[in-house]
């Protein structure tokens, strides 16, 4: 069963009757780092910017046992890939290389680690999912945004892809790649999510994730995209303004109903 699963953002916060609405047009929750003790609704899923693919202290550890005793009703636990440096240095809209960069081969050998650890911690009915980022020009993103990396780490990891569409476009601008090309790299046959929102371009025409309400643009790529069988969450991630996010989960409640 497809299923709309609204992110636990600022709205919530703002007010309890924007809260109840954004519920009431979704079918469940995904809670995320900034939002895990929020306790209302069906969460049905927890997304973590926090990367498998560096390895994790002992602090890291303890927020995830903490995550995992208050979520014990999760059904899909997701994660990012956002850069192969595990403390890169914002500048502007991108980040730079900082503290330790990783080989490929290290990033699959602490995945496999982490996702170890992760099974045991949250048991072996959750399923777990990896989220494409987004390549701006910079080492930090030096191989994670690459849809072959992305592809050989799930598929060795043997889980899920959270696909999300404006990185995907961002990456495939920014990279010089036609955008079927990189698309059909991904390892779309273990989508199990999609994220959907708008990206924007600077001054230069290089690509940046501006979290924009969705075009008609995504809307029909959507259509395309429902057709997979393993598809089953839909997320839109916007959050400036509270009438349009609304109409937005009307319009894809319309296409995936």
């Amino acid at each position: 069963m497809r299923k709309l699963a609204t992110p636990v953002s600022h709205l919530f916060k703002e007010s309890s009757e924007q809260a109840t609405q954004i519920m009431e047009k979704s079918d469940v929750l995904e809670c995320r780092d900034r939002s895990y003790t929020y306790s209302e609704g069906k969460q049905d899923l927890f997304h973590s910017d926090l990367q498998p693919v560096h390895e994790f202290t002992d602090k890291i550890w303890n927020y995830f046992e903490k995550v995992a005793e208050l979520k014990k009703e999760v059904k899909l636990v997701t994660f990012h890939v956002a850069s192969s440096c595990d403390a890169p240095v914002l500048e502007g809209k991108m980040w730079q290389p900082g503290g330790k960069s990783y080989t490929p081969e290290e990033m699959v050998e602490n995945a496999k680690n982490n996702f170890k650890r992760f099974r045991e911690l949250f048991g072996e009915n959750v399923e777990f999912a990896l989220e494409n980022n987004n390549y701006y020009p910079s080492d930090a993103y030096k191989y994670v945004c690459e849809p072959k990396f992305i592809k050989d780490l799930i598929e060795e990891l043997d889980i899920n892809f959270l696909y999300d569409i404006a990185h995907s476009k961002i990456s495939a601008h920014n990279m010089k790649m036609s955008f079927d090309k990189y698309f059909n790299e991904l390892p779309i046959d273990r989508m199990i999510q999609v994220h959907i929102c708008e990206h924007s371009f600077d001054e230069t025409g290089m690509a940046y994730d501006a979290h924009e309400f969705p075009t008609d643009n995504e809307f029909e790529f959507l259509k395309e995209l429902k057709q997979l069988p393993h598809l089953k969450y839909f997320t839109v991630e916007y959050y400036k303004n509270m009438e349009k996010l609304l109409s937005s989960l009307d319009k894809v409640r319309e296409i995936v109903a």
